[in-house]
């Protein structure tokens, strides 16, 4: 079951580094816009991945709504191509 766990990280790692932005999403609505630089794993949320980047305070996608995309979910963290 462990290693089940670190290859779904690996994956999770894998998708993560492709992302050439990091919305923050609150209530549907996009009210953060980053460009990560470099992803590792949480030391703080297990089998979770954190990034440091810059935030992009002008991009369009800020405010976009996005609701229709997320649905109800439990998982905080969510892979979508826009």
């Amino acid at each position: 079951n462990d290693n089940q766990n670190d290859n779904r990280n690996h994956q999770n790692g894998n998708r993560a580094q492709n992302a050439e932005l990091v919305f923050a999403v609150s209530q549907g609505y996009i009210v953060g816009v980053f460009k990560p630089t470099r992803w590792f794993l949480s030391e703080e949320y297990i089998g979770r991945w954190e990034f440091e980047g810059e935030e992009i305070e002008d991009s369009p996608y800020i405010l976009m709504n996005i609701s229709h995309l997320l649905g109800k979910r439990q998982n905080p963290v969510m892979y979508i191509n826009m």
